[in-house]
């Protein structure tokens, strides 16, 4: 099974866009009004609650995934709620140029992880952008003993220099959630 086939699988048994986006994207409301309106990326999209929450922030959002299941769930979504998205389907692994509509006022990024993209995610930022990213650290597999495959997981402290050119403006490493729990490393940062 492709990669686009098991996250079409995956997209075809959730409801998409129907939840609350997440929260240290919420959290960080304050940094979003300095940059809005503006354009904004969310990154391998997925079910497309950051996007939507995005668009009702006031920005004009364009939303990446490699999930068709999922990319036209999440347009049909901000078309009936009269939300400036932009769904398109992307395989973020292959794609030659895979932010062509840089520069963003804002890029997030939650729960994927491609190292080879950390690098066009900065500079698809304008000045003054922000980055919001957050995924799972390798405390997921040696701490809660989970089972995900090394290339997923972020080492202590990668989050940190992956955005060393930024200027960091909150960073954790944690165990966060209650009944699903997780470790993750989050960031929110500025382009100079």
């Amino acid at each position: 099974m492709s990669e686009r086939e098991h996250w079409n699988e995956k997209h075809s048994r959730v409801q998409v866009g129907g939840w609350m986006p997440r929260p240290w994207l919420v959290d960080h409301r304050a940094l979003l009004e300095d940059v809005s309106p503006g354009r904004a990326l969310d990154v391998a999209c997925g079910r497309g609650r950051e996007a939507l929450y995005l668009a009702e922030a006031g920005f004009e959002v364009d939303a990446v995934d490699i999930s068709d299941v999922a990319v036209d769930a999440v347009q049909q979504a901000a078309d009936e709620r009269g939300l400036p998205v932009r769904a398109t389907r992307v395989d973020l692994l292959t794609a030659p140029e895979p932010f062509p509509g840089a520069p963003y006022d804002v890029v997030i990024g939650f729960y994927f992880l491609q190292r080879s993209l950390l690098g066009p995610i900065v500079e698809a930022l304008a000045p003054g952008g922000l980055v919001f990213y957050e995924t799972f650290t390798r405390d997921h597999v040696e701490v809660l003993g989970r089972e995900m495959g090394r290339d997923f997981l972020l080492d202590h402290n990668e989050l940190l220099d992956a955005f060393s050119d930024l200027r960091v403006l909150r960073y954790r490493e944690a165990v966060i959630g209650d009944d699903r729990s997780r470790a993750v490393a989050s960031i929110a940062a500025r382009k100079r």
